[in-house]
């Protein structure tokens, strides 16, 4: 008698098992499309200034810009009379409305009275 037809001896009950499908890459991003997107990334770099390099006003929306989960910046605000650091809180058409830390007032200054805004830390 061959081996092959032979009857096994001892039986075993093993789970019926279904094959389970495979899911295959569905999309490909080759070389170009890769140099296209490292593209818009330097263009976007590009817009972007260093504060060093950005006006009062620009330097002002900086301050404003920062998202809300980040912690808010100090800046310093330097006038003819006084120098101030604290907290922007908001921009008006000529005037700069700011918190001081230990005060719950905020206070006005106005955009022609401001010669410098730099970054103070938290």
């Amino acid at each position: 008698m061959d081996r092959k037809n032979e009857q096994p001896k001892m039986y075993i009950t093993q789970p019926s098992i279904q094959f389970t499908e495979r899911h295959m890459q569905s999309t490909y991003s080759g070389k170009a499309e890769k140099a296209m997107q490292q593209e818009e990334r330097n263009v976007s770099k590009k817009n972007k200034k260093k504060f060093l390099d950005m006006n009062i006003e620009e330097r002002l929306e900086y301050f404003l810009s920062q998202p809300f989960y980040a912690p808010k910046v100090k800046c310093e605000i330097r006038t003819d009379l006084r120098k101030f650091v604290g907290y922007i809180q908001s921009i008006e058409e000529n005037s700069v409305e700011l918190l001081l830390p230990g005060r719950k007032k905020e206070i006005t200054v106005q955009l022609d009275e401001i010669e410098e805004v730099n970054l103070f830390g938290f």
